[in-house]
C-alpha cells in the first residue's frame, strides 16, 4: 500500500495537468492602416488602432447618419462573447464614430479580410471598402 500511494499521487498530478486547457488571452487584432475606398467614400486608418479619417458621400451619410465629407473619427471591431479568434472576418460588428454619432454595423464576414472591410447597412445592403 505504501508503494502505491506515491504512484497514485504522481498519476493524479499528471492527469490533472493534462486535462486542463490553459486560458490564453485573446490576441489583439492587427491595426488597420492605409486607405480603403468603396461606394460610400474613403476610410483612411492611421495605424493607431482607433483613428480613421472618413470622406463619406452624401448618400452613404444619409443612409448611416454619419457626417458627409471629410471628418476625423474612430473605428472599432467587436467579437462575440468568449470568441478567441481576433481575425477581422470573425468579428461580429464594425462601428464608426464621427461628429458625436456612432453607427454599429453587422460585419459581412464572407467579404471581410485584411484588404476588404465589408459590413451591412441598416437596410441590409452589404457595402465593401477595398484597400487602395
Amino acid at each position: 500500500m505504501r508503494r502505491l500511494f506515491p504512484i497514485a499521487l504522481l498519476l493524479t498530478l499528471l492527469c490533472t495537468g493534462c486535462g486542463a486547457a490553459s486560458a490564453r488571452p485573446a490576441a489583439e487584432p492587427p491595426v488597420l492602416a492605409g486607405t480603403f475606398a468603396g461606394p460610400g467614400g474613403t476610410l483612411t486608418f492611421s495605424s493607431d488602432g482607433i483613428s480613421v479619417t472618413m470622406a463619406l458621400t452624401g448618400s452613404f451619410a444619409a443612409a448611416t447618419g454619419l457626417p458627409e465629407g471629410e471628418t476625423a473619427g474612430q473605428y472599432a471591431y467587436t467579437w462575440p462573447e468568449g470568441e478567441r479568434s481576433r481575425e477581422f472576418d470573425r468579428a461580429s460588428h464594425f462601428s464608426l464614430t464621427a461628429g458625436g454619432v456612432t453607427v454599429t454595423f453587422a460585419n459581412d464576414a464572407a467579404a471581410t479580410d485584411g484588404d476588404t472591410i465589408a459590413f451591412l447597412l441598416p437596410d441590409g445592403e452589404s457595402v465593401a471598402f477595398k484597400r487602395q
